[in-house]
């Protein structure tokens, strides 16, 4: 049954909560609210503050509290203070849920007035199970604290850990769902709310009252960076940062849910960043190979890949020659997409060569670069060129690149993809733990990756400015951030990541760079892992 609460709570109750008994019972209880097994509610239908949502929210303010214990081992938060982050946390926006026998719409329509609901509906669990009157009047001002229609009252609190309390609840609310990896896509939901709404209560009404009225669901997205900038930062801000407990929590000196707002944010402020494109979509936007004529490629060679078992003998001596010649006197059927146009006679080999340069390094970026940038591009491509499996290779060219770029650290990760984790592979400059393991959901690199878009963070953007006193302050040194993700054959392998640029902070130029880097070590990654391939084949042959 707990395992529907889902794994990152199951761990953060079980390591950091333990004797906290009745947090299970809880969030059981609210799960039952959502799944519309309470006698007095129907099931949530919101598509976007759902049962999945309240958990997020609850799983950054568990993670924020165990921050706040391990920053401050001397001042612990109380059980009643865990337990009342718990339950404001999970029904916080418990209003979207409709009334029993209520069939019209979603829950959306209750978007501008939830609060009050999800405090009567709070109310009602908090009697029936018969928890105490100064618990129950914390957890409902926590739950009013989260509304985002005005700057809350925090003198409704009698202590600090009640206002502690509070503040975190109120911060998970505001960066959990703008971490959320797949935020971007959601925001059709929150969209798709907000029209019912419209339609409910009228635009007028709401307009008077001071609602901002979105037309559009791509005026809403426009709209998502001014938000994090004059909204969700001033908040942050009003409400301590608590945020950056959960760089204590991660003990990493990061904070991946901001690294996360900021890679979905970068994802709009860089519509015109060079990124890493297929072959085939490139050729199209050329207008040198049709929709049709490229389906019928893709499906070819998938075919070829899927029905090739003969494997290239690893070669030496006169093998490597006899090899080589009858190389260059066969036309062998090629498995590379490029190669299958030309047999299909859709391109020629001009127009492949320049799709295939279009694609290595794009017109508008050479046109950009610097000589010594030339010069450095040209370096890489010739070390790498000259070896195969050499590890200290990789290590060189990355060495290169914090040289280069200006960075203190690169880092290049490879997917697990089985367990959800990017594993350090190899990394030149800093300290590094050699298999330091991100999960894919999390983090910069996890949003690079699950996006396969390159993205950047600058240390301004995580940190506005210490508001804390001096003696208690609490932030670590995060630097700026870039990550690029790298692909074989069209499939996403790991990411590169750069950190802590000496000078500034990165760049969308320095993107771009990069990404043409991260197409020459794909090329080399290539090679090792089909010679990887064959010396494992090799072994069991001989076994």
């Amino acid at each position: 049954m707990k395992q529907s609460i889902s794994d990152p709570i199951i761990t953060i109750l079980t390591e950091d909560f333990p004797a906290h008994t009745k947090l299970w019972d809880i969030a059981l209880d609210v799960e039952q609210l959502y799944q519309g097994k309470w006698p007095e509610f129907e099931a949530c239908e919101a598509p976007y503050h759902n049962f999945h949502h309240a958990l997020d929210v609850t799983l950054a303010a568990l993670r924020m509290a165990s921050g706040w214990n391990k920053k401050h081992p001397d001042k612990n938060l109380s059980e009643q203070g865990i337990t009342a982050l718990m339950i404001a946390s999970l029904f916080h926006d418990s209003g979207y849920i409709k009334d029993r026998g209520d069939r019209e719409g979603s829950g959306g329509k209750y978007s501008f007035a939830h609060t009050t609901r999800s405090k009567n509906t709070c109310a009602l669990y908090l009697q029936q199970h018969d928890y105490p009157t100064p618990l129950g009047n914390i957890v409902l001002n926590i739950i009013e604290t989260t509304d985002f229609n005005a700057l809350p009252d925090l003198q409704v609190y009698l202590n600090t850990e009640e206002s502690i309390i509070a503040k975190i609840v109120a911060t998970a609310d505001l960066i959990a769902q703008m971490a959320d990896i797949e935020y971007m896509e959601h925001l059709k939901d929150l969209y798709e709310e907000f029209c019912e709404a419209y339609v409910f209560l009228g635009k007028p009404q709401l307009a008077a009252q001071g609602v901002r009225i979105f037309d559009s669901f791509e005026e809403l997205l426009s709209a998502t960076t001014s938000f994090y900038q004059d909204i969700v930062l001033p908040r942050l801000e009003f409400l301590g940062r608590m945020d950056q407990y959960l760089i204590a929590y991660f003990a990493e000196g990061r904070n991946p849910y901001l690294e996360n707002i900021i890679a979905n944010l970068s994802a709009q402020m860089q519509a015109g960043q060079v990124k890493w494109q297929r072959l085939g979509e490139i050729l199209q936007e050329l207008d040198f190979v049709s929709k049709d004529t490229l389906d019928i490629a893709l499906a070819t060679q998938k075919k070829q890949i899927s029905g090739d078992n003969d494997r290239t003998p690893a070669l030496t001596g006169t093998a490597l020659q006899d090899s080589l010649f009858h190389w260059a006197n066969n036309n062998p059927a090629s498995r590379q997409l490029g190669d299958i146009l030309m047999q299909m006679k859709a391109v020629n080999p001009a127009s492949l060569r320049l799709g295939i340069l279009s694609q290595l390094l794009p017109e508008s970026l050479l046109a950009s670069l610097s000589r010594e940038e030339l010069i450095f591009l040209l370096h890489i491509s010739m070390i790498v060129q000259n070896t195969k499996q050499d590890q200290w290779v990789f290590n060189q060219v990355m060495q290169m690149i914090n040289e280069a770029i200006g960075c203190k650290k690169t880092v290049l990760y490879l997917a697990n993809s089985e367990q959800n984790e990017l594993v350090c592979a190899l990394f030149a400059g800093g300290e590094e733990e050699p298999r330091k393991i991100l999960r894919m959901d999390k983090g910069l690199s996890g949003w690079v990756y699950s996006h396969g878009r390159t993205a950047f963070l600058q240390k301004g953007m995580i940190i506005a400015h210490d508001t804390s006193p001096k003696d208690t302050k609490i932030i670590d040194d995060i630097g700026s951030l870039l990550g690029i993700p790298l692909y074989i054959n069209g499939v996403i392998v790991g990411v590169l990541e750069l950190s802590d640029k000496i000078s500034n902070h990165f760049t969308p130029h320095d993107a771009d760079i990069m990404t043409v880097v991260a197409h020459i070590l794909a090329g080399l990654l290539r090679t090792v892992s089909h010679d990887y391939a064959i010396q494992v084949t090799d072994d069991n042959n001989e076994n």
